[in-house]
């Protein structure tokens, strides 16, 4: 069965975008971990806004995430849907330009500067992650947050993980980790806190701040979470608009 997600940046990357994660692949591949890393293609790399995935086994769109969380069926609304995320457009992101000892928010019980570059060895993937900023562009915002909510109390579609206001992109992979010796994976640690903090003191020099319009949000049909372009069908926001029927359609 095919899964549907609703994400940004998917497919052609421009310039900004291509500024912000090429510099960081080429800081992994100089150092140890690039024995270890895959970069994922350009035009697969994206952010998820949420998640659309339905139950497996049933016809209707049960919400996945919910009966992962609750236990519960509820089917999803996709009536209105473009219109109720529309509201929240644009998104101004920014990604780097968080000092070490930025305090002004907390992403799942860390600061900025740490949160956002991380090597991840629970899930084995490079993620880079912005925030939404207010008009001013000067302060973080919690505007992805609230078109999140917003799309459970009024759509029934719930996002992977509560309270999150996390605009991340999984930039590459980490591969082969069980073909290292024990000694060789210490090593690997030791070298990814390092680069981890290289990256991170890198990136907080200078704020990039990319605009996220409806022209850059995308329903993605998919077989993989990576959404390889081989095995995904990608239909853009504004052409979509409130066509619930095709969007019921794109789980078969």
């Amino acid at each position: 069965m095919k899964q549907l997600s609703l994400v940004a940046l998917y497919g052609q990357k421009s310039n900004t975008v291509k500024n912000l994660i090429l510099p960081i692949w080429k800081e992994i591949e100089k150092s140890s971990l690039n024995s270890v890393f895959k970069r994922y293609t350009l035009n697969q790399i994206h952010s998820t806004i949420i998640g659309m995935e339905k139950i497996i086994g049933y016809q209707k769109s049960y919400n996945a995430n919910h009966w992962e969380k609750k236990g519960k069926r509820k089917l999803m609304k996709f009536e209105k849907l473009y219109d109720n995320i529309n509201p929240h457009l644009p998104l101004n992101i920014q990604f780097g330009g968080f000092e070490k000892y930025n305090t002004d928010f907390i992403s799942f019980e860390k600061f900025p500067f740490e949160r956002s570059f991380q090597i991840n060895f629970a899930f084995n993937k490079v993620i880079l992650i912005g925030w939404p900023l207010k008009k001013d562009k000067k302060t973080v915002h919690s505007k992805l947050l609230k078109l999140r909510d917003d799309l459970f109390a009024k759509n029934n579609i719930r996002h992977k993980y509560d309270g999150d206001n996390d605009f991340y992109l999984v930039i590459g992979e980490l591969q082969n980790l069980h073909l290292l010796k024990e000694k060789e994976w210490i090593q690997l640690k030791k070298a990814a806190k390092q680069l981890e903090h290289k990256i991170r003191k890198k990136i907080s020099k200078k704020a990039q701040i990319i605009k996220v319009k409806k022209k850059n949000l995308f329903y993605v049909q998919y077989q993989k979470e990576t959404l390889e372009l081989a095995s995904s069908n990608a239909f853009n926001f504004k052409e979509v608009k409130n066509d619930s029927a095709k969007l019921e359609g794109l789980y078969f």
